[in-house]
């Protein structure tokens, strides 16, 4: 606190602005061609990355973001320049979703086509910059998967897999979720509880050189909202802090029958028993619907989804019918874009347009989802 004193013995006091940023961390994804699939035509990997950069408020005050610039630019001018394929950062965000709280953590994230430079960055706020570099990481996170009981949608386990590239042995020490206080504040993360119990494989913690190690951290039932996980190891004998951004969604193996519901029939397909029966025979239990009423509504242990679930896969709107308590168990996912990635140039969309599709359900409890299926 600043506390000045005036001359005729009158106090006033004045909140102190800190000048300050703090990066926590960055996770970088290099663009990798997979040997497995065969590309029509020659492919364009410049040595491009997948990034987010984890931006810190440290201060006691929130801080305005509409003016964040990286080397001394907007985002939007790499993609305009077509060094990036997309980015994601808070002058897209809804103009409350501009304002980062104190002790607050938010994700900036954008995917670059242009080569990783190993030098330093600036990620600037008004002015307060900060530093940080993007290189090819030797400790990652390679794959990260919420799991939970079968009879509820919520999340009580976190498997990491970790990935040792490094010079020597690691060990890993501790893990932290940072999680919303509320689905309507997808944007700012705070510091959530510690894991009730962790385990590491192997037992030690220790993943040797060129290894792979697992760590499965046991959570009270987790909210279906964002999270960033900071993963804490131990190389040469200091801390060094892994981190990745997501939706908590607790994993599901689901079956999908495509197109299933059709009115063509009397009644419809899915308030048809005998059709129901047929799906169920070949296990699928989810398709390319929405709400139908008489089936995705019905309840109690003889009705007709109670026998025969087929979970939906829709657009999922308005938001409010569907992001409700009684209807989450029954939906897959949110898809309407069908397959983007070869549809680009017809019907399908490029990457921005892709996300600022899928803008809206950030604030929901609904996971979205693309098909990613071979070219025709």
């Amino acid at each position: 606190m600043l506390r000045i004193t005036l001359c005729f013995l009158l106090s006033l006091t004045f909140p102190l602005t800190s000048q300050s940023i703090e990066i926590k961390g960055t996770q970088v994804i290099p663009h990798v061609p997979a040997k497995e699939v065969k590309f029509r035509r020659p492919h364009a990997f410049h040595g491009g990355a997948r990034v987010e950069v984890f931006l810190f408020n440290p201060s006691s005050n929130s801080l305005s973001l509409n003016e964040l610039k990286v080397d001394n630019n907007p985002l939007n001018h790499y993609v305009e320049q077509g060094d990036w394929a997309w980015e994601d950062s808070p002058h897209r965000w809804e103009p409350a979703d501009q304002i980062l709280p104190a002790g607050a953590l938010t994700t900036i994230r954008w995917n670059q086509l242009s080569k990783l430079e190993p030098k330093k960055h600036t990620l600037s706020v008004g002015d307060k910059v900060a530093t940080f570099q993007l290189s090819k990481p030797n400790i990652t996170i390679e794959s990260a998967t919420f799991l939970g009981p079968e009879d509820s949608i919520y999340a009580t386990q976190l498997y990491l897999h970790l990935k040792n590239n490094a010079d020597q042995e690691v060990k890993v020490q501790t893990l932290k979720l940072w999680i919303p206080k509320s689905n309507k504040t997808p944007h700012f993360l705070f510091p959530s509880a510690l894991p009730k119990s962790l385990q590491s494989y192997p037992k030690s913690g220790n993943i040797p050189q060129g290894d792979v190690g697992c760590i499965i951290a046991q959570f009270e039932s987790l909210p279906l909202s964002y999270c960033a996980i900071e993963v804490v190891i131990q190389h040469k004998g200091k801390p060094v802090h892994l981190w990745s951004h997501l939706r908590i969604k607790k994993e599901s193996f689901d079956i999908g029958g495509g197109w299933v519901h059709s009115n063509d029939i009397e009644g419809g397909t899915l308030r048809n028993e005998k059709f129901l029966q047929t799906l169920k025979s070949i296990h699928v239990n989810a398709g390319m619907h929405g709400h139908v009423g008489g089936y995705t509504d019905s309840k109690g242990p003889q009705s007709l989804y109670e026998k025969y679930p087929v979970k939906m896969t829709t657009k999922c709107l308005p938001l409010d019918q569907y992001d409700r308590d009684e209807f989450l168990p029954r939906i897959h996912a949110v898809e309407f874009l069908g397959e983007p990635q070869y549809r680009a140039k017809t019907k399908g969309a490029m990457p921005p347009k892709v996300l600022e599709a899928f803008r809206p359900y950030r604030k929901s409890r609904i996971a979205t989802s693309v098909t990613l299926s071979e070219a025709n």
